[in-house]
């Protein structure tokens, strides 16, 4: 369980670092992060991150499409993440037996 507490404070840095260079290179005119990029980091657990830097930075918060998808990055790592705990439950149960 801390690896796995370790991957979200990881990857949820390293989503709140790459919307904080995609806002600093867009104000720049620079090469920006892609939001392909920014919503797989969403969508592998990284939306709490991707959440507080459109805060905090006040960026893609305007954008419609973006927000859509990114709502549905949430929905659907919810709903993963809900399976696999409800499948690691069961397996769980049936291989340690009844109590």
């Amino acid at each position: 369980m801390v690896y796995f507490y370790a991957y979200l404070i990881l990857l949820n840095s390293y989503t709140l670092v790459c919307y904080g260079l995609d806002k600093m290179a867009a104000k720049r005119g620079r090469w920006r992060v892609s939001e392909f990029k920014l919503h797989l980091l969403s969508l592998l657990g990284g939306w709490p991150g991707a959440m507080l830097s459109q805060k905090l930075f006040r960026h893609k918060v305007s954008k419609k499409r973006f927000r859509r998808l990114y709502h549905l990055m949430i929905f659907i790592n919810l709903l993963l993440s809900a399976s696999g705990f409800y499948l690691l439950k069961t397996v769980f149960s049936l291989t340690t037996g009844p109590s």
